[in-house]
């Protein structure tokens, strides 16, 4: 068996490894959208990717004036290019610092009410409501989960009912496997020049881990993929869920 490359199994990879790579991928002198995305991306990918968020994730959301939001894994601020200045107020976290150097940046060329916090999202779910200010009307989980372990990650949506409003809704998004679950345990990268590690959890294992979330009252309201915008992956794809209350 290719131990870079697993299929099926529960594997642990090392969350450090993860940590320090997003911390080099920051650094680089680089379009600060791509450190995101990773790897070497056109522009016009780019751009497929910011207008699809804007024209068709973004309208579901539920967004306006008094939304607070809470985006768990901001990387570079991204998402809060879409948010500010339109929602009432964004909160970043993110586990690299670089990132949240970045996400300062944009935040502060948006404009309106935003707080950052360079932690763990397993750290920032264990948060008490006061040390945000108050609970979230909108929670952002995006490409975040498959750098966790199952531990963690069932350990974030058991702690998130206590962070969120009434009314509330969840957006969870990130690469997923087709048909099984993939592990890459350091696997060697010829897009990203660095050795690679992620958990490719299918749709059915995330269903299972929101499971304290339907206990509290939320349903899903959409689950899809989502385009593929030029990529050639035939192991994985994006796909989306989100939840409201």
């Amino acid at each position: 068996m290719n131990e870079q490359r697993i299929y099926d199994k529960m594997v642990a990879i090392d969350t450090r490894k993860v940590k320090s790579f997003y911390n080099q991928q920051a650094a680089k002198p680089q379009d600060k959208r791509s450190a995101v995305f990773l790897g070497s991306q056109s522009p016009d990918i780019l751009e497929q990717k910011d207008s699809y968020w804007r024209d068709h994730i973004l309208p579901l959301l539920g967004v306006v004036k008094d939304t607070r939001v809470l985006d768990l894994g901001c990387g570079n601020g991204r998402l809060a290019e879409f948010m500010l200045p339109s929602c009432g107020h964004y909160c970043g976290v993110d586990f690299s610092d670089e990132m949240i150097k970045g996400a300062e940046q944009t935040c502060n060329r948006q404009g309106g009410s935003f707080q950052l916090h360079c932690m763990s999202v397993v750290d920032a779910v264990a948060q008490e409501v006061a040390f945000y200010g108050g609970a979230f009307d909108l929670v952002i989980i995006s490409g975040v989960l498959m750098y966790l372990n199952d531990p963690d990650v069932e350990r974030i949506f058991q702690c998130l009912p206590g962070l969120l409003t009434e009314k509330c809704t969840l957006f969870v998004g990130d690469p997923v496997g087709l048909g099984r679950r993939m592990t890459l345990n350091d696997f060697p990268s010829e897009t990203l020049h660095t050795d690679y590690s992620a958990i490719y959890r299918t749709p059915v294992e995330y269903s299972a881990f929101f499971a304290p979330l339907m206990d509290i009252g939320l349903n899903v309201i959409k689950s899809e993929f989502m385009p593929k915008f030029g990529e050639q992956y035939t192991d994985t794809a994006r796909h989306y869920t989100i939840l409201r209350r």
